[in-house]
C-alpha cells in the first residue's frame, strides 16, 4: 500500500486509535481538515480509495478536496455531537451571575449547540461580557459568526493547547 494507512486529525485521535490497536501513520502538522487533505494528497493518487470515519455534520472540505483530485472517498458517520436537552441549573446560574471567566468551544458544533441551549434572551449579554476560547480557527470562525468575540485560539489545536493558552492569556492580564 502507498502512503499513510491511517491518518489521525490530531494527537488525541491518534492516541485513541492506537489504544484500540490501530497504527497511525501520520498526523497533519495542523489539526484541521485542510492540513489533513494536504498531507493525504501528497501520498495518494487519483483512483485510490479511502474510508473517512467522521462526525455527522462535519465540514465537507476534506472529502471535497480529496474527491476533486480523483480520490474515491467513502464517508462513514460514526458519531454525532448531540445537543443536550438542557443546561445544568448550576452552570446557568454561574452564567447569569457573570461568574464564568471563559466559555471554551472545542468544535463548531459546540458553538452552535451552546447558542441553541442558551437562547436569544441571555446570549447578547454573554457575547459582550464573557471571554471566549476556541480550539482552532475553524471553531473561532463559527463563534464569530454567532456573534462572539474570540479572545484565545491556541497555536496547538488540542484541549491541552487550549488550556495552556487560556492560562497564558490570564497570566498576562495580572
Amino acid at each position: 500500500l502507498k502512503g499513510p494507512r491511517i491518518c489521525a486529525i490530531g494527537p488525541a485521535t491518534a492516541a485513541e486509535a492506537e489504544s484500540r490497536g490501530l497504527r497511525v501513520s501520520v498526523i497533519p502538522p495542523e489539526y484541521k481538515a485542510e492540513a489533513a487533505a494536504d498531507i493525504l494528497l501528497r501520498h495518494m493518487e487519483a483512483g485510490e480509495q479511502m474510508l473517512l470515519p467522521r462526525a455527522r455534520g462535519a465540514r465537507e472540505i476534506l472529502p471535497v478536496l480529496l474527491s476533486e483530485r480523483g480520490i474515491r472517498v467513502d464517508e462513514l458517520e460514526i458519531y454525532e455531537a448531540a445537543l443536550e436537552s438542557s443546561v445544568s441549573a448550576h452552570a446557568l446560574e454561574l452564567l447569569k451571575k457573570a461568574e464564568i471567566d471563559f466559555i471554551t468551544f472545542t468544535s463548531s458544533s459546540t458553538v452552535n449547540n451552546f447558542v441553541t441551549l442558551i437562547g436569544a434572551e441571555e446570549l447578547p449579554r454573554l457575547q459582550k461580557e464573557v471571554k471566549v476560547a476556541c480550539i482552532g480557527p475553524v471553531t473561532a470562525n463559527t463563534a464569530r459568526e454567532a456573534g462572539f468575540n474570540v479572545d484565545v485560539i491556541p497555536q496547538n489545536y488540542t484541549v491541552d493547547g487550549l488550556v495552556q493558552e487560556i492560562v497564558e492569556f490570564e497570566s498576562q492580564r495580572l
